[in-house]
């Protein structure tokens, strides 16, 4: 009988992948997203240590929203934080939102688009001449100008081309949308922004846990609606959160979040003063309240 060798197999981690996106999206309960983010866009209380690290280092584990997170960084580059542009839309039968009237096939859309790149780098002044060309009737009713920052919701292509190329730059580029015929008019200042990748893992609580918490929270239900709001919590070294000036419009409340039900709940007709009731808040899964309305 032949003996197969053994073979050393070597799984490379988190730090050392060549491959973060499939890395994360197999191994990760966030999954990867391609693209930068100002430092802005990172959360508070880890963005600094994030914003300073070097390409391929990785800052955790920490705890965040509910997950215990790695954070790696993968790339950083300067980018502008706004652009403007103007662009000529031309859409083709089937590319999103093309409206029945659209009759051109792919091919001959990018063959107009072509077309209309050529006139204008070699004459920027028949731009509006050629308005009349693309769907965008929004944008052409500003001569075909845009104004948007990076983390816009605008499709990637078209946002890639409008801050990564040099201001003037005038080229076809395509998205769902069609073919855009794309100048870029301006771009605004630059600043550091960073590609990351999330290694996390959702902080589930146990059985156990949850059956704790539940009798505690059935506990201080029952008593507070037979003794005093403030007192019991003051004998059981429950510690009281006073909000005050919550509007009937707020959505947010501090330290606790948006929590509109609460909000909701204070203001009702039927909500009289000295009232309790237990929320479930959200966002924090084994996370109670307990509202006292004495206002």
């Amino acid at each position: 009988m032949t003996q197969i060798p053994k073979k050393n197999i070597t799984y490379r981690g988190f730090k050392n992948t060549n491959n973060n996106e499939e890395f994360l999206n197999i191994n990760s309960a966030i999954k990867f997203f391609d693209s930068y983010v100002f430092k802005s866009s990172l959360s508070q209380s880890v963005a600094e240590n994030i914003y300073n690290l070097r390409k391929g280092e990785v800052y955790g584990p920490y705890n965040e929203n509910g997950f215990v997170k790695a954070t790696k960084l993968i790339d950083s580059k300067f980018i502008a934080d706004s652009a403007k542009v103007r662009h000529i839309l031309i859409p083709y039968m089937g590319s999103f939102r093309s409206g029945s009237d659209v009759s051109k096939a792919k091919d001959q859309a990018k063959k107009t688009a072509d077309s209309i790149s050529r006139v204008l780098k070699s004459n920027r002044g028949k731009f509006n001449s050629l308005l009349s060309l693309s769907s965008d009737q929004f944008s052409n009713e500003n001569e075909g100008i845009i104004e948007f920052a990076y983390i816009d919701g605008f499709a990637p292509e078209f946002r890639d081309f409008s801050f990564e190329k040099r201001v003037g730059s005038i080229d076809v580029v395509e998205t769902d949308f069609g073919f855009h015929v794309i100048e870029i008019l301006s771009q605004g200042k630059k600043q550091k922004a960073v590609k990351v990748g999330n290694l996390a893992v959702k902080v589930e609580p146990t059985e156990r846990t949850r059956d704790s918490i539940y009798n505690i929270t059935s506990k201080f239900e029952i008593a507070v609606n037979e003794e005093d709001f403030r007192e019991y919590s003051k004998e059981n070294n429950i510690k009281i959160n006073p909000v005050n000036n919550i509007g009937e419009l707020d959505e947010n409340i501090p330290m606790l979040g948006q929590q509109r039900s609460i909000v909701r709940w204070a203001y009702d007709e039927n909500t009289d003063k000295g009232d309790i009731k237990r929320f479930s808040l959200k966002k924090r899964r084994l996370c109670n309240c307990y509202v006292n309305f004495h206002q």
